[in-house]
Parts: C-alpha cells; sequence; structure tokens
C-alpha cells in the first residue's frame, strides 16, 4: 500500500496507509522500525499529496512514543524540521502535537526542539 508507485493525485493507498501507521508500528512492535517500517515512512513523508505529509505530522508524536527517544532524536527530529518548512497544512499537524512529541524525548533534547520552533 505505501510504495510510492501507488502514490499521487487521486490515489486513496497512501493516505489509508499513512492515517494507519501508527497503529501498525504498535501492534508489530517497534522492533519491526528498524526491519521495514522505516523506509515505509520515509517513502511516505516524501508523497506529492500534501494530505498524506498532513496526517503524518500530526501522528508522529505517536511514532517517538513507540521507537523511544533514541531513535527520535536521531530519526524523527530531523523529520520535525523537514515537515516544520512544509506547507502550514502539514506543519500545523507538528505544531497541534508538539508538547507530546517533546515528551518523547529525553530532557537534554527539548532545547534543540525550541530551537526548530524559533526557525519558523
Amino acid at each position: 500500500m505505501g510504495d510510492p508507485k501507488n502514490s499521487g493525485i487521486g490515489s486513496e493507498n497512501t493516505y489509508h496507509c499513512a492515517y494507519n501507521f501508527p497503529a501498525v508500528l504498535l501492534t508489530l512492535g517497534p522492533s519491526k522500525w528498524d526491519d521495514s517500517l522505516k523506509t515505509l515512512y520515509f517513502s511516505l513523508l516524501k508523497d506529492t499529496q500534501w494530505r498524506v505529509r498532513r496526517t503524518l505530522s500530526f501522528s508522529i508524536h505517536e511514532i517517538a512514543k513507540i521507537i523511544g527517544p533514541a531513535k527520535s532524536k536521531l530519526e524523527l527530529l530531523p523529520l520535525v524540521e523537514n515537515l516544520l518548512k512544509d506547507t502550514n497544512d502539514v506543519w500545523d499537524g507538528i505544531l497541534h502535537n508538539f508538547p507530546e512529541f517533546i515528551k518523547s524525548l529525553n530532557q537534554e533534547d527539548w532545547g534543540t526542539c525550541i530551537l526548530l520552533l524559533s526557525k519558523i
């Protein structure tokens, strides 16, 4: 479903994949993040449909809770920075759940998150 070949205008597959991604990761467990789901997640973030990226931006804090603070810092924090540069509809999701995202990180990484906000 999340194959980039299936994306594009009018494709519902990638939207549904993005919408259900946190539940799939939670069900399969954080060990599947490195196995295969991380690649799919990064692919979905490059989708041309803003609503796919928006859906992911509204749930990135849930992904962070599942994969833990270390991986969230290394792998999701750069994504947050990119999503904050996207359309208003997309970065709205980041801002809406930013406090929850920060809570998923170690306290020493909170300053980096605040710096990201100061750039927008």
